[in-house]
Protein backbone atom coordinates (compact mmCIF):
# COMPACT_ATOMS: atom_id res chain seq x y z
CA UNK A 1 0.00 0.00 0.00
CA UNK A 2 2.75 2.41 0.93
CA UNK A 3 4.63 1.58 -2.23
CA UNK A 4 0.99 2.24 -4.52
CA UNK A 5 1.09 5.52 -2.59
CA UNK A 6 4.45 6.76 -3.16
CA UNK A 7 3.98 5.86 -7.03
CA UNK A 8 1.18 7.84 -7.29
CA UNK A 9 2.58 10.92 -5.32
CA UNK A 10 5.41 10.48 -7.96
CA UNK A 11 3.26 10.42 -11.07
CA UNK A 12 1.22 13.38 -10.00
CA UNK A 13 4.58 15.19 -9.26
CA UNK A 14 6.01 14.30 -12.72
CA UNK A 15 2.52 15.46 -14.26
CA UNK A 16 2.21 18.60 -12.95
CA UNK A 17 1.43 21.26 -15.33
CA UNK A 18 4.65 23.36 -16.29
CA UNK A 19 3.02 26.14 -17.90
CA UNK A 20 6.56 28.39 -17.91
CA UNK A 21 9.95 28.24 -19.27
CA UNK A 22 11.93 29.11 -16.41
CA UNK A 23 10.54 26.23 -14.58
CA UNK A 24 12.16 23.96 -17.04
CA UNK A 25 15.72 25.43 -16.88
CA UNK A 26 17.05 23.73 -13.77
CA UNK A 27 17.56 20.72 -16.13
CA UNK A 28 19.23 22.05 -19.14
CA UNK A 29 22.95 22.12 -19.33
CA UNK A 30 24.37 24.46 -22.27
CA UNK A 31 27.89 22.99 -22.91
CA UNK A 32 31.18 23.66 -24.54
CA UNK A 33 34.52 23.01 -24.30
CA UNK A 34 37.18 24.86 -22.49
CA UNK A 35 38.86 26.67 -25.62
CA UNK A 36 35.55 28.09 -26.13
CA UNK A 37 35.59 29.33 -22.60
CA UNK A 38 38.66 30.35 -21.86
CA UNK A 39 38.06 32.74 -25.23
CA UNK A 40 38.07 36.05 -24.29
CA UNK A 41 35.21 36.99 -26.47
CA UNK A 42 33.04 34.46 -24.81
CA UNK A 43 34.02 34.84 -21.35
CA UNK A 44 31.70 37.76 -21.24
CA UNK A 45 28.84 36.07 -23.01
CA UNK A 46 29.08 33.24 -20.79
CA UNK A 47 28.94 35.54 -17.50
CA UNK A 48 25.59 37.07 -18.87
CA UNK A 49 23.82 33.98 -19.75
CA UNK A 50 24.44 31.87 -16.52
CA UNK A 51 23.56 35.20 -14.76
CA UNK A 52 20.03 35.05 -16.63
CA UNK A 53 19.54 31.31 -16.28
CA UNK A 54 20.21 31.63 -12.27
CA UNK A 55 18.44 35.03 -11.85
CA UNK A 56 14.87 33.40 -13.71
CA UNK A 57 15.01 29.97 -12.50
CA UNK A 58 15.46 30.65 -9.07
CA UNK A 59 18.31 28.13 -8.53
CA UNK A 60 21.45 28.80 -7.57
CA UNK A 61 24.38 28.00 -9.80
CA UNK A 62 26.44 25.23 -9.02
CA UNK A 63 28.86 23.08 -10.05
CA UNK A 64 28.65 22.78 -14.09
CA UNK A 65 25.02 23.83 -13.77
CA UNK A 66 23.99 26.09 -15.74
CA UNK A 67 27.19 25.80 -18.41
CA UNK A 68 29.16 22.40 -18.22
CA UNK A 69 33.10 22.43 -19.80
CA UNK A 70 34.34 19.59 -21.47
CA UNK A 71 37.60 19.11 -22.84
CA UNK A 72 36.87 18.79 -26.08
CA UNK A 73 34.24 19.29 -29.32
CA UNK A 74 34.37 19.63 -32.70
CA UNK A 75 34.68 22.28 -34.10
CA UNK A 76 35.74 24.19 -30.41
CA UNK A 77 33.25 27.09 -31.46
CA UNK A 78 30.63 24.79 -31.02
CA UNK A 79 27.61 24.95 -28.37
CA UNK A 80 25.36 21.67 -27.35
CA UNK A 81 22.91 21.08 -24.43
CA UNK A 82 21.97 18.68 -22.28
CA UNK A 83 18.63 18.01 -20.58
CA UNK A 84 18.45 16.01 -17.59
CA UNK A 85 15.88 13.19 -17.73
CA UNK A 86 13.75 11.63 -14.95
CA UNK A 87 10.50 11.06 -16.90
CA UNK A 88 9.42 10.27 -20.43
CA UNK A 89 6.37 10.50 -22.13
CA UNK A 90 4.28 7.36 -22.65
CA UNK A 91 1.36 8.67 -25.54
CA UNK A 92 -0.35 5.38 -25.09
CA UNK A 93 -1.18 6.44 -20.99
CA UNK A 94 -0.83 10.04 -21.95
CA UNK A 95 0.88 11.36 -18.69
CA UNK A 96 4.85 10.92 -18.04
CA UNK A 97 6.56 7.79 -16.45
CA UNK A 98 9.77 7.81 -14.12
CA UNK A 99 12.40 6.68 -14.96
CA UNK A 100 14.80 3.96 -13.16
CA UNK A 101 17.63 6.57 -13.18
CA UNK A 102 18.19 10.28 -14.58
CA UNK A 103 19.77 10.65 -17.90
CA UNK A 104 21.70 13.56 -19.50
CA UNK A 105 20.66 13.34 -22.61
CA UNK A 106 21.98 15.37 -25.35
CA UNK A 107 19.28 17.78 -27.56
CA UNK A 108 19.14 17.89 -31.20
CA UNK A 109 20.75 20.93 -31.32
CA UNK A 110 23.88 22.86 -32.32
CA UNK A 111 25.12 26.45 -32.27
CA UNK A 112 28.28 27.76 -34.19
CA UNK A 113 29.65 30.68 -32.45
CA UNK A 114 31.46 33.03 -34.47
CA UNK A 115 32.91 36.62 -34.43
CA UNK A 116 32.29 38.20 -38.02
CA UNK A 117 36.10 38.14 -39.32
CA UNK A 118 36.23 34.13 -38.74
CA UNK A 119 32.87 33.77 -40.50
CA UNK A 120 34.70 36.09 -43.84
CA UNK A 121 37.69 34.02 -43.42
CA UNK A 122 35.22 30.71 -43.36
CA UNK A 123 33.27 31.47 -46.34
CA UNK A 124 36.41 32.07 -48.37
CA UNK A 125 38.03 29.09 -47.79
CA UNK A 126 34.91 27.04 -47.82
CA UNK A 127 35.87 25.67 -44.56
CA UNK A 128 32.78 27.17 -42.86
CA UNK A 129 29.84 25.70 -45.18
CA UNK A 130 31.62 22.32 -44.65
CA UNK A 131 31.53 21.95 -41.27
CA UNK A 132 27.96 23.70 -41.34
CA UNK A 133 27.12 20.44 -44.12
CA UNK A 134 28.82 18.01 -41.73
CA UNK A 135 26.85 19.42 -38.04
CA UNK A 136 23.56 18.84 -40.42
CA UNK A 137 24.66 15.25 -41.48
CA UNK A 138 24.90 14.44 -37.80
CA UNK A 139 21.33 15.97 -36.21
CA UNK A 140 18.35 13.94 -36.81
CA UNK A 141 16.62 14.88 -39.35
CA UNK A 142 14.62 17.65 -37.33
CA UNK A 143 17.72 18.93 -35.56
CA UNK A 144 17.93 22.95 -34.73
CA UNK A 145 21.20 24.43 -36.05
CA UNK A 146 22.41 27.59 -35.54
CA UNK A 147 25.22 30.08 -36.56
CA UNK A 148 25.39 32.66 -34.01
CA UNK A 149 27.65 35.72 -35.65
CA UNK A 150 28.67 38.42 -33.51
CA UNK A 151 29.03 41.92 -35.58
CA UNK A 152 27.97 42.71 -38.78
CA UNK A 153 29.42 42.49 -42.40
CA UNK A 154 27.62 44.80 -44.69
CA UNK A 155 28.58 43.02 -47.36
CA UNK A 156 26.21 41.57 -49.50
CA UNK A 157 28.10 38.94 -50.69
CA UNK A 158 28.37 37.60 -47.65
CA UNK A 159 24.96 38.13 -46.46
CA UNK A 160 23.65 36.26 -49.66
CA UNK A 161 26.17 33.12 -49.10
CA UNK A 162 24.53 33.04 -45.65
CA UNK A 163 20.82 33.03 -47.37
CA UNK A 164 22.08 30.22 -49.63
CA UNK A 165 23.26 28.38 -46.89
CA UNK A 166 20.32 29.16 -44.66
CA UNK A 167 18.25 27.52 -47.59
CA UNK A 168 20.49 24.62 -48.45
CA UNK A 169 21.26 23.43 -44.99
CA UNK A 170 18.12 24.58 -42.85
CA UNK A 171 20.70 26.97 -40.95
CA UNK A 172 19.11 29.53 -38.53
CA UNK A 173 21.27 32.51 -38.63
CA UNK A 174 21.75 34.83 -35.30
CA UNK A 175 23.61 38.41 -35.74
CA UNK A 176 24.20 39.38 -32.48
CA UNK A 177 26.02 42.72 -31.40
CA UNK A 178 27.99 42.28 -27.80
CA UNK A 179 27.67 39.82 -24.85
CA UNK A 180 24.74 40.79 -23.59
CA UNK A 181 22.69 40.34 -27.22
CA UNK A 182 24.23 36.83 -27.83
CA UNK A 183 23.33 35.99 -23.70
CA UNK A 184 20.02 36.76 -24.37
CA UNK A 185 19.38 34.25 -27.87
CA UNK A 186 21.36 31.42 -25.94
CA UNK A 187 18.96 31.97 -22.64
CA UNK A 188 15.98 32.00 -25.63
CA UNK A 189 17.26 29.28 -27.17
CA UNK A 190 18.33 27.17 -23.78
CA UNK A 191 14.19 28.04 -22.42
CA UNK A 192 12.55 26.88 -25.64
CA UNK A 193 14.03 23.45 -25.57
CA UNK A 194 14.02 23.16 -22.17
CA UNK A 195 10.17 23.68 -22.46
CA UNK A 196 9.59 21.79 -25.76
CA UNK A 197 8.70 18.02 -24.12
CA UNK A 198 6.27 20.29 -21.74
CA UNK A 199 4.61 21.84 -24.69
CA UNK A 200 3.63 19.11 -26.47
CA UNK A 201 2.35 17.75 -23.59
CA UNK A 202 0.46 20.79 -22.56
CA UNK A 203 -1.70 20.53 -25.89
CA UNK A 204 -1.60 16.71 -26.35
CA UNK A 205 -2.97 16.11 -22.49
CA UNK A 206 -4.58 19.29 -21.60
CA UNK A 207 -5.75 17.27 -18.48
CA UNK A 208 -3.79 17.20 -15.45
CA UNK A 209 -4.43 16.42 -11.10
Amino acid sequence: MAAEKEKSKTLKTINKLVPDKKDTLPDMFIEICSALDESPQFQPIAHHVRAMIVEKSGHPGAGDWPIRVVDELDPPNTICWRRRVTARFDKGKRQFVPLDHPQSVMENARLLYLQEEHLQNGLKNGRFEQTVQRLRDELCPNGLLFAMIDGSSGSKVIERQLTMMMMKHRLNVIRVEGPEDAATWLYDITADLGFKPHRYELYVNPVHN
